[in-house]
């Protein structure tokens, strides 16, 4: 028990505390109204005001000095070349001196005014600890109370004096002059630390950008909040705002690796050290191209007043509006527009003739504010979906007249477009709601459709509705409609569904003389469900056989070489697996329609030559007159007989009558396998129709009644037999 007594004791005797003391100074603070500098150091002397108007000095002195207005100096100032002002609009005067040391006024700009003295900053000096036992170090007997004092010659501000132990934990808090601890050690207490230190205010920092507060979307940014001249210890901790909202960040730099638009406006650094809290701000400014709002907007379909604003901000904010784009909903470009200078499209003054319809879509509007995206692009592009509200609208892809095939499947479809979703679509045969049976099946897909917008054929986003017959049959051909709704209304479209069969004649759009030869344009009438080519013939008119061109299909066109100075006669018909139409009428083409170069040889002959002409004339007027005579009622004969030979061997094919009527000539693909029986029996109850939608019973729905004919002849071949069976009308 001795040994341990004398070691308590012993232990008591040898306990030490190491002491030291430190001044911390500041070269400048900011109070309410008053700033504090030292000489030869630089003062940032703050405003409360954003923008500051005006600085003045020498307030309360017989004289002001006006210092700057906004962010110009003023150089008449015998000190100008020490003054500056800070991005937040703070007065910097570098060097201080005696001079320096007076009253300053700012004026913000609703004329509010705010005074700051700026005063000689005196450092506190001569700190020190009392009692010391030895130099730095103060000897305690444990379980004895023990005392340490802090004391310092004051300066100006009074400081705030802190001892804190080796921990950086704060014991006593005191001033200004000195500050006494108290403390009843334990052996823990040997060899501790303690320091003193003389604080003179609060916290006085900057917050500065780098490289600079302006910066370019995408690139890097640094904010450090930096005091006057690093004595960082002082400080306990550092807090973020970004335009007034708190940062999670604590530490004293804020680094931004990519900077955006959402990072413009302003930062806030807060300090605190055991004076106080001090804080700074300071305004980003982050240069980004244009961002526009992407929006949609619906009009009714009987709206004349059809406009578009392009929405935009970007920094700057002086935009230049470009050509703006009218494109479908899956990009394709329609037409191009011109808006106004602030960015609007009245898109109703571009309409003209078009269909409430063709103003929906897509409208791209193209911006530029002189700066470049984070892809290296000048010009910045958005878009507005403009909704027109309607009821549904059918596609040039729908056909009236659509083909069916005997003992097949046909399929009758249409395209159709709607600025909202379908509701429903119901098929009708001859006014009777088509019921869902075996061999029919309807079926509405969405789908990329072909359309007409602006009179050009654009792809835009639709549905196919169709009504598939299975197994076809003769009493399947009629009209059909289909009526298809949304939640604007409904529209239908009628469907005549007509046998596969030859195709029609034919049209003939122009025929004239070429350099070389003559050229002939044409267009299709009907191509009876299969594939078409065409033959054209051509003869001169004083001759009696016919030349003739065989012509691929989808080709509308062709130029044949022709002598000069020579009449021709011109015809065409179109050939398809099921049969040819007739010819179209004999076109005749002049030599008078040689081209102008021809036209100036003629006309360029000599008077003499005419003379002998008129001259010659006038004696073989009568002998050219009989002559012509003959010779025009041998072409007669000769037109007559090729018209029968035509008409032969159009009736040896099914094609076409007597009165040049195209007739019935159903010949199913090779892999039909038709029941003759069938065939007779819808003879039987007169219902077939034929390949211009005839019906056999002499009229139907449509009443094409008076494009029969007395005794046409209607005939249908079965499995390509030899066999036919014929009826009379």
């Amino acid at each position: 028990m001795k040994v341990s007594g004398l070691y308590t004791h012993a232990c008591r005797m040898i306990c030490l505390l190491l002491i030291s003391a430190c001044v911390l100074v500041r070269t400048e603070s900011l109070s309410l109204n008053t700033s504090y500098a030292r000489l030869g150091r630089r003062a940032n002397i703050k405003c409360p005001f954003y923008p500051v108007k005006t600085w003045v000095g020498g307030i309360g002195e017989k004289s002001l000095v006006s210092i700057t207005n906004y962010k110009h100096v003023n150089r008449n100032r015998p000190n100008a070349k020490s003054l500056a002002l800070s991005e937040m609009y703070s007065l910097i005067i570098y060097n201080v001196t005696s001079f320096d040391f007076q009253v300053y006024r700012c004026t913000g700009n609703k004329l509010d005014t705010y005074d700051i003295q700026l005063k000689q900053a005196i450092d506190p000096s001569n700190i020190k600890i009392i009692k010391e036992t030895e130099p730095h170090k103060i000897i305690g007997v444990v379980g004895q109370n023990m005392s340490m004092t802090c004391t310092v010659t004051s300066g100006i501000p009074e400081e705030t004096l802190i001892i804190k132990d080796d921990d950086e934990t704060e014991m006593v808090q005191g001033g200004p002059g000195s500050v006494k601890f108290q403390l009843n050690p334990d052996h823990n207490d040997d060899g501790r630390n303690f320091t003193c230190l003389a604080i003179s205010y609060k916290p006085n920092i900057t917050v500065q950008a780098c490289p600079h507060n302006t910066t370019m979307a995408g690139n890097p940014l640094e904010l450090r909040c930096n005091d006057e001249e690093g004595s960082t210890n002082v400080i306990s901790g550092y807090k973020w705002q970004h335009n007034g909202k708190y940062l999670t960040h604590t530490l004293q730099v804020l680094q931004i690796n990519v900077t955006t638009r959402m990072d413009n406006g302003n930062f806030t650094c807060t300090a605190k050290n055991e004076a106080g809290e001090a804080r700074d701000t300071i305004e980003i400014n982050v240069l980004y191209a244009p961002v526009i709002e992407k929006y949609s907007v619906s009009f009714s379909e009987n709206n004349q007043n059809i406009s578009v604003n392009c929405n935009v901000s970007g920094n700057p904010n002086n935009f230049t509006f470009g050509e703006w784009k009218h494109i479908s909903d899956v990009n394709t470009v329609i037409r191009h527009l011109n808006g106004s200078d602030e960015g609007r499209l009245n898109i109703s003054s571009f309409t003209g003739t078009a269909k409430a319809y063709e103003n929906g879509g897509v409208y791209v509007c193209n911006v530029s504010n002189g700066i470049r995206s984070t892809d290296d692009k000048l010009w910045q592009t958005g878009k507005i979906q403009v909704i027109i509200k309607e009821s549904p609208v059918f596609t040039e892809q729908s056909k009236p007249e659509q083909i069916g095939y005997i003992d097949n499947t046909s399929s009758l479809f249409v395209d159709v477009m709607s600025s909202s979703k379908i509701l429903s679509t119901t098929w009708f045969r001859e006014g009777s709601e088509v019921a869902k049976i075996d061999r029919l099946t309807m079926t509405r897909k969405s789908q990329i459709i072909k359309a007409s917008f602006h009179t050009k054929m654009v792809f835009t986003k639709g549905y196919r509705c169709t009504l598939t017959i299975n197994k076809t049959k003769p009493e399947d051909f009629h009209n059909y409609t289909v009526t298809v709704q949304n939640e604007y209304g409904y529209s239908s479209f009628i469907i005549q569904l007509q046998y596969a069969g030859p195709p029609r004649t034919p049209q003939i759009i122009s025929v004239k003389r070429t350099s070389n030869g003559i050229l002939v344009k044409w267009e299709s009438v009907f191509d009876g469900g299969y594939t078409t080519t065409y033959e054209l013939e051509y003869r001169k008119v004083t001759g009696t056989k016919w030349d003739r061109i065989q012509i691929e299909e989808n080709i509308l066109s062709t130029n044949f070489i022709a002598a000069p100075n020579t009449d021709y006669l011109v015809r065409i018909k179109a050939v398809n697996k099921m049969g040819h139409s007739s010819f179209t009428k004999q076109q005749k083409v002049s030599a008078e329609d040689t081209e102008s170069q021809h036209s100036a040889v003629i006309y360029g002959t000599s008077v003499f030559t005419v003379i002998m002409f008129c001259i010659s004339g006038v004696f073989g007027c009568f002998w050219c007159y009989s002559i012509i005579e003959k010779k025009g009622r041998m072409e007669a004969d000769n037109h007559d007989m090729d018209i029968n030979q035509d008409q032969q061997i159009a009736e040896n094919n099914g094609v076409v009558n007597d009165n040049n009527i195209p007739e019935i000539n159903i010949v199913p693909p090779a892999d039909n396998n038709i029941n003759v029986n069938v065939l007779q029996d819808a003879f039987d109850q007169n219902i077939l129709q034929g390949a211009f939608g005839e019906s056999c019973e002499g009229y139907s729905s449509i009443d094409r009644r008076k494009r029969m004919s007395r005794g046409q002849k209607v005939s249908y071949m079965a499995n390509r037999s030899t066999k036919v069976f014929s009826t009379e009308l």
